[in-house]
């Protein structure tokens, strides 16, 4: 008959919690919101580039935006995505995605609805400056009208993609 051996072999997180170093999860979560306070100013200094950019190449008085190509307009707004931490319960996360989707649906469609982008460019820009002084239901109202707008100029077929982050209503529905 075989003899089987087990072999138990601790990890570094178990070595740390029977001596009792490490950090606890108090610690850990003070450390977490500094490191998000930390990079917090260069996060909007980042954002802010990104809608000039956005506003000096594909705003309405931008010389030539019929010449450009959407996918810098979609680079510049998943930019604008990576960094609206630093603006939390905005709603600047929700319209970037909104204007990346629009963006998305255009280039697969061959066509550059400038209305479209430019409400969408408007309501990212009114986020930024306003969005977490805004009343919830003000800020809903900005961004399901923006999803309005993708659905409406892109259609059915963005529903393919991944959806956007869900508003704080359907949120409330799915905890229920």
């Amino acid at each position: 008959m075989i003899e089987v051996r087990k072999i138990r072999v601790r990890s570094r997180l178990a070595k740390l919690a029977v001596v009792g170093q490490g950090m606890n999860v108090r610690q850990a979560l003070v450390n977490a919101e500094a490191a998000i306070e930390a990079s917090r100013p260069p996060s909007l200094i980042e954002l802010d580039r990104c809608l000039t950019e956005i506003h000096r190449t594909f705003g309405p008085t931008a010389h030539g935006r019929d010449d450009c190509d959407l996918e810098g307009l979609y680079r510049l707004s998943s930019g604008i995505i990576d960094v609206s931490h630093a603006l939390p319960s905005s709603g600047i996360d929700r319209a970037a995605w909104a204007l990346c989707s629009l963006a998305d649906g255009c280039s697969q469609r061959g066509v550059k609805d400038w209305p479209a982008i430019d409400v969408h460019v408007q309501a990212i820009s009114l986020l930024r400056a306003v969005g977490a002084s805004l009343p919830q239901a003000a800020k809903e109202a900005i961004l399901e009208g923006l999803s309005k707008v993708t659905l409406k100029r892109v259609g059915e077929d963005s529903s393919d993609r991944a959806p956007g982050p869900p508003s704080a209503s359907e949120a409330a529905a799915r905890s229920r």
